[in-house]
């Protein structure tokens, strides 16, 4: 495994670690053990394999089929989360280029045109919904 493959195995353990323990504190501020034991068992286990991942002696060979059910579970929930912040971000920037700039330009126009006319009335007018 080249030094690259390993670093990403590093990041998908360690950041699946980070979201097992934000699970668990959902679960936890919901008085719902059952869960909460299954997420420190997660967050422990991700723990683990961080560990594992980033010792100085790691042989690529150590890695058990856990270990690649693991990564495979946290390289899972990491995509569904990138999927949904890219959603989010093409939302934003359709709203940009459908909404907001235009909006600017017209104001630009409105302001050169009417430069007698208060700005802030002219903003208050296309920024209002």
């Amino acid at each position: 495994m080249d030094k690259n493959y390993l670093k990403l195995f590093q990041e998908i353990a360690r950041s699946s670690e980070v979201i097992a323990e934000q699970v668990m504190e959902v679960n936890k501020n919901r008085n719902d053990n059952k869960a909460l034991l299954t997420s420190q068992n997660m967050r422990n286990d991700f723990a683990a394999l961080t560990d594992k991942l980033k010792a100085e002696d790691f042989i690529e060979s150590t890695l058990t089929l856990k270990d690649i059910a693991l990564l495979n579970v946290g390289a899972t929930i990491l995509t569904e989360q990138l999927e949904r912040q890219v959603t989010e971000m093409e939302k934003s920037l359709t709203n940009y280029k459908t909404n907001i700039l235009p909006k600017f330009k017209e104001c630009a126009i409105e302001i050169q045109t009417h430069p007698d006319e208060n700005i802030e009335n002219i903003i208050n007018e296309k920024f209002h919904d």
